[in-house]
């Protein structure tokens, strides 16, 4: 009797989760398949949840290796433009993306590219002034 209680709980789940599923209406994209795991983490496990909307053990846990290294690469993102903008403000915007560059990398014993260092000023508006 347990055994088919317990098992129709987890068809009850089950359904649960399709129907969530269908009210989104749309294709098992990474977004989806995160919510619904949050939503319904506590009761099933997640193999019966991605096993319910058929994606792999193995892809979902790529997915989630794949999101932790885009925040990384943000977060360092974020780090360097902060940096940049601290550098320029301290050279009174009388340097361009190469002094930056060598500034940056002097100070903060990091290797970056004058590309990069020009592309994160151009997005900034951070620029070169002259004297009049």
């Amino acid at each position: 009797m347990k055994k088919i209680a317990k098992i129709i709980e987890k068809e009850k789940q089950k359904n649960k989760l399709l129907q969530t599923l269908m009210k989104k209406n749309q294709k098992t994209d990474k977004k989806t398949v995160f919510e619904l795991v949050k939503q319904f983490n506590q009761k099933p496990n997640l193999t019966t949840i991605l096993k319910t909307i058929k994606t792999k053990r193995s892809t979902y846990y790529y997915w989630l290796k794949v999101e932790n290294k885009i925040k990384a690469k943000k977060e360092k993102y974020l780090l360097q433009q902060n940096r940049i903008k601290a550098l320029c403000l301290q050279e009174k915007y009388f340097c361009g993306h190469r002094k930056i560059t060598d500034l940056y990398q002097k100070t903060f014993n990091e290797n970056i590219t004058k590309k990069k260092i020009y592309t994160i000023m151009k997005e900034n508006g951070i620029f070169l002034s002259f004297k009049n």
